[in-house]
């Protein structure tokens, strides 16, 4: 009786050592305790993110400042040319028009190419004819402001090249003449997007070099050298603009 019993206090006092034992073992996995991170651990982590996010932002501002500065436009234009002095009321501008290709070189400054063609109606004398005129050339812009409006300010030469032009009322034949001038221009665009912006300019045109001869008897001009006055005459083009960035 005495053995029974004392296998039966050992029985029982090895089912309750097992039974703790199983307990310790599934405690973790069904409560697992948080681990603790120390501030310093934080603040580090922290750090770290707001480093990424600094070094992307300074990414995308890059990127978009060298879009900003760098690039190729293409501006059609149309609008009207008018002839200065004597030859004011003279000369009738039908139409111009014309397209430039601009290249940025920096920020604010870029060059630009170009070229218009034009109709014209000349009268003097009871005598007028229909005459049309290219042009071709570059200048460089400087622009003043940037942003939603932007201003600018040019300077370049042109060749001028006038076709059926004639040597007045008694001419039988007509020639052609190419005049080279200096060009100054102004003018102001809005943007509408990131690749349009609606704009308008001004320029100033003067003969400057291939000038024709002009013989003057104090009108216009003598006999014969209306048309060659008219050739070496400033004149003014306004235009408005459409430009689009490639």
């Amino acid at each position: 009786m005495k053995k029974v019993f004392l296998v039966f206090v050992f029985a029982v006092s090895f089912v309750l050592k097992a039974a703790t034992v199983f307990g310790d073992d599934t405690a973790p996995l069904t409560n697992p305790k948080p681990i603790k991170q120390s501030s310093k651990q934080t603040s580090d982590i922290s750090t770290e993110v707001a480093s990424s996010r600094s070094s992307d932002m300074k990414i995308q501002t890059e990127a978009k400042q060298s879009t900003n500065t760098v690039g190729i436009s293409l501006t059609p234009m149309v609008g009207g040319t008018i002839y200065q002095g004597r030859w004011n009321g003279h000369i009738r501008n039908n139409y111009t028009l014309g397209v430039a290709v601009e290249l940025s070189i920096i920020s604010h400054l870029s060059i630009e190419a170009e070229v218009g063609q034009g109709r014209y109606y000349i009268s003097y004398s009871n005598y007028g004819h229909n005459f049309t005129q290219y042009t071709y050339g570059g200048s460089a812009k400087v622009y003043l402001t940037k942003g939603l409006v932007q201003t600018y300010l040019g300077g370049g030469v042109l060749g001028v090249t006038y076709q059926n032009m004639t040597y007045g009322i008694d001419s039988m034949t007509t020639y052609d003449r190419t005049v080279g001038a200096g060009q100054a221009i102004a003018g102001a665009e809005v943007a509408l997007s990131n690749q349009v912006a609606l704009g308008a300019r001004g320029s100033y045109i003067v003969p400057m070099f291939n000038r024709p001869q002009v013989l003057s008897s104090g009108g216009y001009a003598s006999r014969g050298y209306e048309e060659p006055a008219a050739m070496d005459t400033a004149m003014i083009r306004l235009m408005g603009t459409l430009k689009i960035s490639l």
